[in-house]
């Protein structure tokens, strides 16, 4: 089912638009930010399916576009007695042909 909007909702100190999604496992609404910087700030997903249809919240705030993160962070320094597992490689399938199904 395509999103749908409904009439803009307002969060505190921020109006917003209200975005809903259904699916067939979960639904989802999706609150974003009007003006120059549209960004999320509230995400409901409600489990359709599972007894109680429970649900999830998550409020965005704060939100930082330019961080400034040392590439440090991002290098991975393996704990002791790691080793190296191999991976098979990934094979390229000729143009134009399908792979069969439970092969």
């Amino acid at each position: 089912m395509p999103p749908s909007t409904s009439n803009p909702r307002r969060l505190p100190a921020f109006p917003c638009d209200h975005l809903a999604l259904r699916g067939d496992q979960a639904d989802l609404q999706l609150w974003v930010a009007q003006g120059n910087q549209p960004l999320p700030r509230r995400l409901v997903i409600t489990y359709t399916r599972e007894d109680g249809r429970p649900q999830f919240w998550a409020q965005f705030s704060e939100w930082n576009l330019a961080p400034e993160v040392p590439d440090a962070l991002f290098v991975f320094t393996p704990p002791a007695g790691a080793t190296k597992i191999a991976f098979a490689l990934q094979q390229r399938m000729q143009p134009g042909v399908t792979e069969e199904k439970g092969r």
